[in-house]
């Protein structure tokens, strides 16, 4: 199999910007990583080649600047928390009361909830 740094510059090759995470599975490389749109991506890695083994599927459709927009846009100012997790991004602001809240953006409806 090929080192490790060459699969991850053939990712790189490829406009990925920041890998997530990589993982041996199933007898080849799964990798979670955010690609130049900014959209998390998962992919599958040849071990014995460090190639891609299929196209990669695009895991959200909004990317982490768009989810701050729309969070912006609804009224929330000064984020300073930000994270990707199961399908949706959690963001920390202040509302329109200057109060903290934790919000969840859908990453793929860009639907905003707020949790508290």
């Amino acid at each position: 199999s090929v080192p490790m740094s060459k699969v991850l510059q053939n990712l790189q090759a490829q406009n990925i910007i920041a890998v997530r995470k990589v993982e041996l599975d199933d007898g080849a490389y799964e990798v979670k990583a955010v690609n130049a749109q900014g959209q998390m991506v998962k992919l599958r890695v040849n071990p014995q080649t460090g190639q891609l083994i299929d196209a990669p599927a695009v895991q959200n459709k909004i990317t982490a600047l768009q989810a701050v927009k729309n969070v912006e846009a609804a009224g929330y100012h000064g984020v300073y928390k930000i994270e990707f997790d199961d399908d949706e991004y959690k963001i920390e602001a202040f509302d329109a009361k200057a109060k903290k809240a934790e919000l969840e953006v859908d990453a793929n409806s860009g639907k905003i909830s707020k949790k508290w």
